[in-house]
């Protein structure tokens, strides 16, 4: 019937929230990273909880968010609260960031607890990496830390980040992600990639377009356990006549270390290798309709006998999910 059909929507929806706002860690990591709070109607158990059903809703306004309250409020015998959402958005204003992110980390962490082993790769946990822009509402403190374009005459654009995000090919779900300004030093997504590598444990597999095959990265993983795979950098002149033959445009080489750039220090030059052994591999794309198209992969998968070079293409295609899965996160939540 009808209200059975109601009924079950409700109760889905409220496991859904229960698994992804358990009220416990809420107020575990608001101790943990010491924001202090008031336990007044608005508390952050109750505000992450609207915050979270006013995104996911068709209607994404506060007055929604604040209508949908009271009537899980008079749904449980209380009382409802004013229908003025001022008290909502200063309370929404008064939550840290911190809180987020390892509100992020706690659900990252629950769905891959439920990933099935025959969504790995050899075992091995994917993530994949990929980086968006976006702006943000024009006030003097996003201008100061986000600042907008400078070919953009002031007062007549928007705050703009740049953001990465880590996501889970097995899950979908974002594990990681960091944020910085859109221009400036240190700014680009190679360098937010760096800021969060401490985040990604040993053994992970970390799938990436040409921007990610750097030096730096390829040695950066290698030293942390971590493996790259990512088609090769556009300016890398890469000859399968040379190297370590392992198969058909199937190749061994080194990379030996470049120079210091100028962001690194030289206590962290240093700690780098002089060179790294990487694997090269080209093969084709064919689709009907399309052009041939020819990708060379680098990859710190060195074993041919293990990560076969069909295994390898096959999955590098599947890093376009990550495109889809940034897309599905912007439409969302209304990014621009």
């Amino acid at each position: 019937t009808p209200a059975d059909v109601q009924s079950k929507l409700k109760s889905a929806s409220s496991l859904c929230l229960d698994f992804l706002l358990p009220k416990p860690e809420i107020i575990q990591i608001c101790e943990e990273i010491g924001h202090k709070f008031r336990d007044r109607t608005y508390n952050p158990m109750i505000v992450v909880w609207m915050f979270i059903n006013q995104v996911l809703s068709a209607d994404h306004s506060c007055q929604q968010a604040v209508t949908r309250f009271n009537a899980w409020r008079v749904a449980r015998g209380l009382l409802k609260v004013s229908s003025e959402t001022t008290a909502y958005c200063k309370a929404r204003c008064r939550l840290p960031e911190a809180l987020f992110e390892q509100l992020l980390c706690q659900t990252a962490i629950r769905c891959e607890e439920a990933t099935n082993e025959a969504w790995l790769f050899h075992g091995r946990i994917v993530e994949m990496v990929d980086g968006w822009t976006l702006t943000m509402a024009d006030t003097e403190e996003n201008q100061e830390e986000y600042p907008q374009m400078k070919s953009q005459k002031p007062g007549c654009g928007f705050p703009m980040a740049r953001m990465i995000g880590l996501f889970s090919l097995a899950t979908g779900a974002i594990n990681h992600f960091a944020i910085g300004p859109y221009t400036g030093k240190q700014t680009g997504e190679t360098s937010l990639l760096r800021s969060i590598f401490d985040r990604l444990l040993r053994g992970r597999i970390l799938l990436a377009d040409r921007y990610y095959a750097s030096f730096w990265l390829l040695a950066e993983g290698e030293r942390r356990g971590i493996d790259l795979v990512a088609r090769a950098h556009h300016l890398r002149k890469i000859d399968f006549r040379r190297g370590l033959r392992l198969g058909y445009l199937d190749q061994l080489v080194l990379y030996p270390k470049p120079q210091r750039p100028k962001w690194m220090s030289e206590d962290e030059y240093a700690q780098y290798p002089d060179s790294i052994f990487v694997r090269h591999l080209k093969y084709k794309v064919t689709q009907k309709g399309f052009r041939t198209r020819e990708i060379t992969l680098a990859t710190t998968l060195l074993d041919a006998d293990i990560y076969t070079a069909e295994e390898l293409a096959d999955l590098y295609s599947r890093r376009w999910l990550v495109e889809l899965h940034i897309r599905s996160l912007k439409t969302q939540m209304q990014m621009d």
